[in-house]
């Protein structure tokens, strides 16, 4: 790890508070004193509030009436990247314990969903707990939805949860993830005897959909009894059968349960009326981490926060990284038309928040590597292309392996994923055929409560009929770089292209993620793409031409308005689905380009590590970290950043649609000229990471971002791409 671990330790007693900050495994450490208390939390401006509430806490003085606020900042400076801990005592102090420390805001960086500084709460530093589980062991997850059957009678102002649709949409990051899970819903009924049964199994996270209330000052979640009916079961209850599983596990490290996740409303809250929240007493009866609602959550905000968590979780292998990424989408803000703000709150005792050993260190080509390469001649090549060949017949020869339901109802992901029947390319760059693919799905057994899953139509039925598009027609043989403006359809709006030529290049890394390898040759022909992104200005012609939906929102992160707003026109679309995009390119003249186009453009055939090259990122170069721009910029922005063929923002910005499904084996099953990807899937692909993410996620060959189709936010935009028509 290259962080460091920065302990804050905040008390009170007698009127004063006390705050002891210090660096994990260094002499670094300062302490501090003020006689006044927390600012009061505001639910109607987190924003502020979260800058009042940093305000204070770096207001502490030290014996010499220094404030420890000069003290962090030098601690900024001399360890980048910072693991925040921070624990509250007493836990019963009305002032500490109200305080909403995930809303931290230090000039705008926001603690809990800072790529540079994971945060997370705690309570006894020093507490046993279990190791990371070893690489390649099967993370074993337990979902538990409670579905009375006289909820809407018995509730019926409480929304109804669909099982069904909790369960496949974690499947369906599972599926995709590269790390092997094993996932079961439990069973109907979900009384507590059933729970305390169930968590007897070995699970390493439990998954907790459902509804939360503060009952009689005391937190509590709705259940069902032995008879399928409604209850709610007060934290007492719930905290006890926790702690009998961690004794149950005993030192077995391989069947402790390292994180119970609680989507459900209020499940840590500790407002005035509770002392205690059920997330913190989860954690003192010894559970090493727990995700928990601060106040009311929608059910699309809490699946979306899962979803980014465990993709996450399972790329980094760290609960405090997870939930900084996961947070970042929340943003901690309140949905249109809610009372509260979404803020997750992680309480965690994990090591460094390790659960899983994942190792993610990029390690750049070697010289003797670039050697190798440099050297090739043609006869080496030949041998190449002879041993690859025959390993994919052999590969091909073995059955793959599947993922299996067992009689229980448990899915288990494997590490591989089934084969896929390969299309060929056609001369067409758009794969969305209509035509059948094979598609593997999950069979399930008499005994199982999951159902198979749905795999998304590759082609809406609203598809647009391309329009009359003046196509890039050359006198001349255009060359690398070239930059051709083109008006759009039925306007003088014009845009810029730039030439992407005829070569191969070495596609995705054997140094990273294992989704983005192996690393292998591809050749791709010629094609023209947008220069930049494709703006507001750009998008609403579309929409104005009767061709293309309005974006689902017109705000961005920090701006109200945004999209058609004065003094934007020129930045990124964003809040476009994968559909949207699409149907904007065919009008456009043009499609989507496949992951292999994009990387391309991105990487050059010297295999850049970043579109400028192998510079670190840096904001000269590239808007990301969430601290370059705290948005989305103009989509001319950092010239200096520019690809190989002329592009902008390939990296950082917005994160961008391609046209391909998704598949983590998709490299070792790929063609090797003009690949489309594979044919059928659950979700498409993203490339080039957005404004708010690591600089690890802004690589060329980077692979970590992949969302439903009809997904969209406020980091997602696209760029099209275009055939070389002949003169």
């Amino acid at each position: 790890m290259d962080d460091k671990e920065l302990t804050i330790d905040i008390s009170r007693e007698a009127g004063v508070c006390r705050v002891v900050m210090r660096v994990v495994g260094t002499e670094d450490g300062i302490s501090g004193e003020m006689a006044d208390t927390p600012p009061v939390w505001e639910r109607t401006d987190p924003e502020m509030y979260g800058k009042k509430l940093f305000e204070w806490l770096l207001s502490a003085k030290d014996d010499n009436q220094e404030t420890i606020d000069s003290f962090w900042h030098q601690m900024k400076g001399k360890y980048p990247k910072r693991h925040v801990v921070l624990n509250v005592w007493p836990p019963d102090d009305v002032p500490l314990r109200t305080a909403v420390w995930e809303c931290l805001n230090d000039g705008g960086d926001l603690l809990s969903t800072s790529a540079e500084t994971t945060f997370c709460r705690t309570i006894d530093h020093d507490r046993n707990v279990p190791s990371p589980l070893r690489s390649g062991t099967a993370l074993k997850v337990l979902l538990i939805v409670p579905t009375p059957s006289d909820q809407t009678t018995e509730f019926p102002i409480l929304p109804l949860l669909n099982a069904d649709e909790e369960v496949n949409s974690l499947r369906t990051i599972f599926e995709n993830s590269g790390y092997p899970v094993e996932l079961k819903r439990m069973a109907s009924p979900c009384s507590m005897e059933a729970i305390a049964t169930e968590l007897r199994d070995g699970w390493h996270i439990v998954h907790f959909i459902g509804h939360g209330t503060i009952l009689d000052r005391e937190p509590a979640i709705l259940i069902e009894d032995q008879d399928g009916k409604a209850i709610w079961k007060e934290a007492g209850k719930f905290v006890l059968t926790i702690r009998d599983i961690l004794g149950v596990a005993g030192n077995d490290e391989d069947r402790r349960v390292r994180l119970i996740f609680l989507a459900s409303c209020d499940t840590a809250n500790t407002d005035i009326d509770t002392p205690r929240s059920l997330a913190y007493e989860i954690m003192k009866a010894g559970m090493p981490a727990v995700i928990a609602m601060q106040d009311a959550v929608d059910l699309k905000d809490a699946r979306n926060f899962a979803k980014r968590f465990y993709q996450s979780l399972l790329k980094e292998g760290r609960v405090d990284v997870a939930a900084n990424a996961a947070r970042s989408i929340a943003r901690v803000t309140a949905r249109d038309g809610a009372s509260s703000p979404f803020i997750p709150v992680l309480y965690n005792r994990l090591h460094e928040g390790q659960l899983l050993e994942i190792s993610q260190e990029v390690v750049p080509v070697s010289p003797e590597k670039e050697s190798r390469q440099n050297l090739l001649i043609p006869f080496g090549i030949v041998g190449a292309l002879f041993v690859l060949a025959l390993v994919y017949l052999l590969l091909n020869s073995k059955p793959w392996k599947v993922n299996v339901t067992t009689d229980d109802g448990t899915i288990v992901f494997s590490a591989t994923e089934p084969a896929i029947e390969e299309i060929e390319p056609q001369d067409t760059q758009d794969n969305d055929s209509e035509s059948a693919a094979h598609v593997p799905t999950i069979t399930a057994t008499s005994n199982s409560e999951i159902a198979a899953p749905t795999v998304l139509p590759d082609t809406p039925t609203d598809t647009p009929t391309p329009t009359s598009t003046p196509t890039p027609t050359a006198t001349a043989t255009p060359q690398v770089g070239d930059i051709l403006s083109v008006p759009l359809p039925e306007g003088e709006m014009e845009v810029a292209r730039v030439f992407v030529p005829r070569g191969s290049f070495l596609m995705g890394t054997d140094d990273g993620a294992t989704d983005e390898g192996p690393e292998h040759e591809v050749r791709l022909d010629a094609f023209w793409m947008d220069r930049t992104e494709v703006t507001n200005e750009q998008y609403a012609a579309c929409v104005a031409a009767g061709e293309c939906s309005e974006p689902k929102s017109f705000a961005s992160y920090s701006r109200a308005n945004y999209y058609l707003a004065d003094g934007f026109a020129g930045f990124p679309v964003i809040h476009v689905t994968w559909y949207d995009a699409r149907r904007y390119c065919t009008w456009a003249g043009g499609s989507l380009p496949t992951e292999a186009q994009w990387e391309y453009a991105a990487r050059s055939p010297e295999g850049r590590v970043f579109p400028w090259g192998d510079e670190p990122a840096s904001c000269a170069f590239v808007n990301y970290a969430g601290t370059c721009n705290g948005d989305t910029d103009h989509v001319e922005s950092r010239p200096v950043g520019k690809s190989w063929v002329n592009a902008l923002n390939l990296a950082g910005n917005v994160t961008e649609w391609v046209n391909d499904w998704f598949s983590s084996s998709a490299y070792g099953r790929s063609v090797r000229t003009n690949p489309q990807g594979t044919p059928t899937g659950l979700t498409k692909v993203l490339r080039g990471g957005a404004w708010d993410d690591r600089a690890v996620w802004v690589r060329s060959f980077s692979r970590y971002q992949k969302a439903d189709p009809d997904d969209q936010n406020d980091q997602i935009g696209f760029r099209c791409a275009y055939p070389v028509m002949q003169p």
